[in-house]
């Protein structure tokens, strides 16, 4: 089944039965759920992994840094895949690639392969979670979606609990004798589930007119967070060298065309990746 947005907004939710639906929120929750605590869950467990695995003090960081990074840099740009190609489709693809990393994580049996996979995971975080919030809008009328949100957010608060929490279980508990890797071994079976009942239950839907896709302005975003982020990350193990400070200076640099693009595009009528106006808003 597929649903095809009016210009003003969702249409009338799919003819679900009510099992179908709760099914299918459920399977968004859970996606959220693991999504918020894969951000957390690895702080109590990173001086296990830096004994295991050898860490320095800069891989420490990239392992707990890497995943925010890369989720924050593609969130925009994963909804407006959803919005083109389908919001079903991409949450299932981002299911799988966050499965994927998760299983990679687990088995990693160096620092540079941590690292990399961690980045890995988070871009499979924003593809997976910008799908949720619209595809609750899908499955439920506007009188029962203060409930369905409701539940999103106690699930986003108690998982931002339940990381450092469970971490600390399952890396004290040392199941199987696996040390800190169960933590991200455990989200491969979720993510198995979870893509099975999205195919099953959760309808596809589209915007009717997508906004534009902009890889440029993604790619400006993370390229100028990521140059930031090297400097404070290594610069303190290595005394500051200079290049830090350029590479500081490339990171202003980048943001700063960034936000110019931001604003050239709304000053064309064209929709920006992040719109001007938030910055506006006080309470932003």
């Amino acid at each position: 089944m597929s649903i095809t947005e009016t210009v003003g907004g969702v249409q009338d939710p799919p003819a679900l039965s009510a099992r179908a639906r709760t099914v299918a929120l459920l399977c968004l929750l859970t996606a959220s759920f693991m999504e918020l605590m894969d951000a957390t869950v690895v702080n109590v467990a990173l001086r296990t992994m830096q004994s295991d695995l050898g860490l320095s003090a800069a891989a420490l960081q990239w392992i707990a840094a890497g995943y925010p990074l890369a989720y924050a840099s593609g969130l925009v740009l994963g909804a407006r895949l959803g919005d083109r190609y389908g919001r079903r489709r991409l949450f299932v693809v981002g299911l799988a690639a966050f499965g994927a990393a998760s299983l990679a994580c687990g088995l990693a049996a160096d620092p540079a392969s941590l690292v990399a996979f961690r980045f890995l995971q988070g871009l499979a975080a924003a593809l997976m979670v910008p799908q949720v919030l619209t595809c609750i809008q899908v499955l439920y009328p506007p009188a029962q979606r203060g409930t369905a949100m409701g539940m999103f957010t106690s699930v986003i608060g108690l998982a931002a609990v339940a990381g450092p929490l469970l971490g600390g279980v399952i890396t004290a508990g040392d199941w199987w004798g696996m040390s800190w890797r169960p933590i991200f071994l455990i989200n491969v079976p979720i993510a198995v589930l979870a893509i099975l009942a999205a195919r099953a239950f959760l309808p596809e839907s589209k915007a009717q007119v997508p906004a534009p896709i902009v890889v440029r302005s993604a790619v400006l975003l993370g390229a100028g967070l990521a140059s930031l982020m090297v400097p404070i990350t290594v610069g303190p193990e290595h005394g500051w060298p200079a290049w830090g400070f350029g590479c500081m200076a490339l990171g202003v640099g980048l943001l700063a065309e960034f936000g110019r693009r931001q604003w050239t595009s709304a000053r064309r009528g064209v929709e920006p990746m992040v719109p001007p106006a938030v910055f506006a808003t006080r309470s932003f």
